[in-house]
């Protein structure tokens, strides 16, 4: 699987191949899973969570592209904090999407580390890279 998800891989293709328009949005939201399944992902669903914004563009809050010896990477430039949550949850994946809620999911990765994340703690730690 893809870091990308299946609406960007397909409209990367439509784009490249069949000059389709397609725009990236202005605001980014990463969102916490419990599972994933291919590119099927299960968000947290308990009181307190909520996905959490990640500008782009001239104000991008995300690093800049940089060499990895396998591709390159980005990572957001700043804190995400996420809670406090009303009960735990252990999150496997993290995922971009372009909605606060509902949306298009864009990439979406493993996280190298399971994190279980405690009631009442804002778990401002948990995501420190797909993958």
């Amino acid at each position: 699987m893809s870091n990308m998800s299946d609406y960007l891989e397909e409209n990367s293709l439509l784009w490249f191949f069949r000059n389709t328009s397609f725009s990236r949005p202005a605001t980014f939201y990463a969102a916490l899973l419990t599972a994933l399944a291919g590119d099927t992902p299960t968000e947290v669903a308990v009181g307190g969570y909520a996905r959490q914004a990640i500008n782009t563009g001239a104000s991008s809050q995300f690093a800049a592209p940089g060499s990895s010896g396998d591709g390159y990477l980005t990572a957001n430039a700043i804190v995400l904090e996420f809670g406090p949550l009303s009960s735990g949850a252990t999150i496997v994946a993290a995922a971009l999407y372009d909605a606060l809620s509902s949306g298009n999911c864009w990439y979406l990765g493993w996280l190298s580390t399971q994190k279980w994340v405690f009631t009442g703690k804002a778990s401002d730690d948990i995501v420190t890279a797909f993958g």
